[in-house]
């Protein structure tokens, strides 16, 4: 009975070791990952912010800001120790925010005068005389009857029309006031754990390879 009793109390033992090693395996597993999704996120918003401000292309700034706001949004949402989130943090966000109004105010008032360039547009039509004065698919841009020379403005892909001009310079100066925006002091404020900058400078590694 109490060699029956010490093996069981061995196997009890045995069992609470052997569970507390996998909870262990498990926790740094658990730990690796949260590190991994941190550190990428975190290379994308730096990569982003340095295109944001360095690039000349409308759609370019566009995409990189909707595609900044929504990582430091999971960010900011995400409960992690990786990455610092005391003052540092909050003037990360507010200077983001700042930016972010600006650009869709401006990106607003692009959408505003786009609207009214569509809106008079008729396929095939001179955009200055109002006539029929151009073939299907055709991709002249000088009008055979009143010799004026429009624009053309690509509003997608598979979609472009005949504008103005005028109007064509009106929305490139938008256009450039908001590729002129710049994200107030970058990330340089950005603080991460020892972990993130090993994997960011093992992915870094990797990309120059």
């Amino acid at each position: 009975m109490v060699l029956f009793l010490l093996l069981f109390a061995l196997l009890v033992i045995v069992i609470v070791i052997i569970s507390s090693n996998k909870k262990g395996v498990q926790a740094k597993k658990m730990d690796y990952m949260d590190a991994m999704s941190v550190a990428n996120d975190v290379r994308i918003l730096l990569e982003s912010v340095g295109i944001i401000n360095d690039t000349k292309t409308y759609e370019v700034k566009i995409s990189r800001t909707q595609l900044t706001g929504q990582v430091l949004d999971r960010l900011n949402k995400h409960q992690t120790t990786h990455i610092s989130k005391g003052e540092e943090w909050v003037t990360i966000l507010q200077r983001f925010s700042e930016y972010q109004a600006k650009l869709i105010e401006i990106d607003q008032r692009r959408q505003s005068q786009i609207f009214q360039v569509k809106s008079d547009y008729r396929p095939n039509h001179c955009p200055y005389c109002k006539e029929i004065a151009f073939s299907e698919g055709s991709r002249a841009i000088k009008c055979p009857k009143c010799g004026e020379k429009a624009a053309r403005l690509k509003l997608s892909k598979t979609e472009t029309i005949l504008v103005r001009g005028e109007d064509m310079e009106r929305i490139r100066e938008i256009e450039a006031e908001a590729i002129s925006l710049k994200i107030e002091g970058g990330t340089r404020q950005l603080t991460v754990s020892q972990d993130i900058a090993m994997i960011l400078q093992q992915m870094e590694e990797k990309l120059s390879r």
